[in-house]
């Protein structure tokens, strides 16, 4: 009777069995695990892992980082925010603090691997730590002025520095905008943060958000303060008058009133020609 293999012999029957593979239960197949349902990038090695942790001056820290996973270690920060209610010393007017300063990247001769440019969906974008004048506070962070270091050997237009102020942190320094008068004074807590001679930007205002990274390396007096906010309403004056005398009227600071709610005061006769000429509703 033929076997199994058919009428084969038996020698041949034997070697059969011995290379054909067995019909047994298998083991089961390897728990797929998905990168893409995971999260992960495809073919990435690098994952954003969440990071807690307090600074020495007490100040509760939440930040995103990225993770490389083959190393094991993290390679730099994605989201950094701070918890504001542990913030032990608040903000004050007149303080001097490094946060960051960003605009559009208008550089043409940046290199490629610049580190402080980054490309977003809605174009270049060029991010510093810069040194600021806190103004006032508002109700998500300070509003502050940026400063900005005062090179010898460079310039900048005469048009630029009239919309600046200079500050040093010693009496030697005569500044570089003499319509403003002497330099202003301030005080620095470390010489290595110390912005030394810089040019205040009073018409470019920084908000900055409380949650963000703020380092206080130093302050103004308030007489120096004082001084400031004269130079600074000096200016934003200049500022509205130039922008009144575009519609054809006379710009006069108002004194004395504050709106009050659901109350509209009468059109003055400036407002009215203004209001006519542009058909704006102010």
């Amino acid at each position: 009777m033929p076997g199994p293999f058919g009428d084969v012999p038996k020698a041949h029957e034997d070697a059969l069995r011995r290379n054909t593979r067995s019909r047994g239960i298998s083991a089961p197949p390897p728990i797929r695990r998905s990168p893409r349902l995971a999260g992960i990038p495809a073919d990435s090695d690098f994952v954003l892992s969440s990071k807690r942790f307090f600074t020495p001056e007490g100040l509760g820290i939440h930040s995103t980082v990225v993770f490389d996973r083959k190393k094991g270690e993290w390679r730099g920060e994605w989201a950094y925010r701070v918890n504001k209610n542990t913030r032990k010393k608040p903000f004050f007017p007149g303080q001097i603090i490094q946060a960051f300063d960003a605009h559009p990247q208008t550089v043409l001769d940046k290199t490629l691997d610049d580190p402080c440019i980054a490309q977003v969906a809605a174009g270049p974008v060029f991010a510093k730590v810069r040194a600021m004048i806190v103004i006032n506070l508002t109700a998500d962070g300070i509003f502050c002025l940026p400063m900005y270091t005062s090179k010898p050997g460079k310039s900048k237009p005469a048009q630029r520095l009239a919309e600046m102020a200079s500050i040093c942190d010693d009496n030697k320094w005569k500044g570089r905008t003499p319509w403003a008068g002497q330099p202003l004074q301030m005080t620095i807590y470390s010489p290595r943060d110390s912005p030394n001679r810089s040019l205040i930007e009073l018409l470019q205002p920084v908000h900055v958000l409380s949650a963000s990274r703020i380092i206080p390396i130093g302050f103004i007096s308030g007489g120096e303060y004082a001084r400031l906010m004269r130079l600074l309403h000096h200016k934003e004056t200049q500022a509205r008058a130039a922008a009144f005398h575009v519609y054809g009227e006379t710009y006069l600071p108002i004194t004395g009133w504050a709106p009050k709610p659901r109350i509209h005061r009468p059109y003055p006769k400036a407002k009215a020609n203004m209001h006519n000429r542009t058909g704006m509703r102010w």
